[in-house]
């Protein structure tokens, strides 16, 4: 009988431990992982239209490029240099025969009338400003292609973010002093954890209730299966927090027409890196030392190394400052204005990194375009 019920249930948990002992890699497993990485690239590339890739400057996405072989490469950047990574995607290509094809994002646009164009399309919540320069790059990515591949999926998988030492107590990078600092008065490696994972103080909003971070608690508990935070900190990542990436590439490429294909997230190759023990992951400070391990040789020795990698990174800041007048308007006529605490909330944003107000709006945003009242 149909009742009309739905029920979700979970086929295969892809990312749960591999079973038997796990040790670290040895050279074999490295010369075997090289190659099967290759394969998994190469299978990505099948088409029945020609491929590009992302290009971005960072170790993911140059591997697969210089993989893959396109014959066009794309990258985004700001001319803020914080925000430019453009001279690390010129050496990637350097020698190879791919062209760098450079796109520069908008930096003058109506912050708000944008954001609700992308709202309109996107039709999920996302307080991800990447949307920013994604949308700028794929617009012009589907004048000519159909099939993207990006490298999604490999901070999660080879431990890529710094969050993961900063809530093991230790802060290697210069630009994350500021949140190190912040998080030195909590004491468990979960709250830490919890708190990188923040996006700005979740009591400006007056519908917030405090019982809902024993949801995020329950969640990490529930990726636990030994007393090994670093590799629940990964479980977390890769069940929870890539699906919002994964969404959000999705989203953006089906709203300009395109197929965005995360290659390093293969199921080959997940399982292969799973064999491994999560010691492996952070070595002496660095993160993602397998990885570097399979670039070497085949990615510029300038790139494999580098400890400074930005992200996708956006002013966002600047552009919150630059557009606060009309946030200000926005918010305030906003018929959910009665949930945000306007008054202890300041328009404007305190670094050009923030990103809370960004947040406070694409919520209002996606309230007034589907929420019913």
């Amino acid at each position: 009988m149909d009742s009309g019920q739905t029920r979700t249930s979970c086929y295969e948990d892809i990312f749960a431990p591999a079973g038997g002992p796990r040790e670290a890699p040895t050279s074999e497993w490295i010369a075997q992982t090289r190659d099967l990485l290759a394969e998994c690239v190469i299978d990505s590339t099948i088409s029945d239209t020609p491929f590009t890739t992302f290009c971005s400057g960072g170790l993911d996405s140059s591997l697969i490029t210089r993989i893959a072989r396109p014959e066009i490469a794309y990258h985004c950047n700001y001319s803020d240099p914080e925000c430019n990574e453009t001279f690390f995607a010129q050496q990637v290509v350097q020698g190879t025969g791919i062209r760098l094809f450079v796109v520069n994002a908008q930096e003058s646009f109506d912050l708000v009338a944008r954001l609700a164009d992308i709202v309109e399309d996107f039709d999920e919540l996302s307080i991800g400003s990447v949307i920013l320069p994604l949308d700028d790059l794929l617009a012009q990515v589907k004048r000519r292609y159909k099939v993207i591949l990006t490298g999604t999926g490999g901070d999660e998988l080879f431990a890529g973010y710094a969050r993961y030492q900063l809530a093991l107590g230790e802060c290697y990078q210069d630009s994350y002093r500021g949140l190190y600092q912040r998080m030195r008065e909590i004491a468990s490696v979960p709250d830490r954890f919890e708190f990188t994972h923040r996006k700005g103080d979740p009591s400006l909003y007056r519908f917030y209730r405090s019982e809902v971070e024993k949801t995020f608690a329950a969640a990490y508990e529930a990726c636990r299966s030994r007393d090994d935070e670093l590799e629940t900190m990964l479980r977390f990542d890769r069940r929870h927090f890539l699906e919002g990436l994964l969404n959000i590439d999705d989203k953006l490429s089906g709203r300009h027409s395109l197929e965005s294909r995360p290659s390093l997230l293969h199921q080959r190759l997940v399982r292969r890196v799973l064999e491994v023990g999560t010691a492996t992951f952070m070595r002496n400070g660095d993160l993602k030392p397998v990885l570097r391990e399979l670039a070497a040789g085949r990615v510029p020795r300038p790139v494999v190394h580098r400890n400074d990698k930005m992200g996708f990174t956006t002013p966002i800041g600047t552009f919150v400052n630059r557009a606060s007048h009309l946030i200000r308007e926005r918010l305030m006529d906003s018929r959910f204005s009665h949930l945000y605490d306007l008054r202890r909330l300041n328009l404007t944003a305190e670094t050009k990194f923030s990103r809370e107000v960004f947040g406070l709006l694409m919520l209002d945003l996606w309230l007034n375009r589907y929420a019913v009242r």
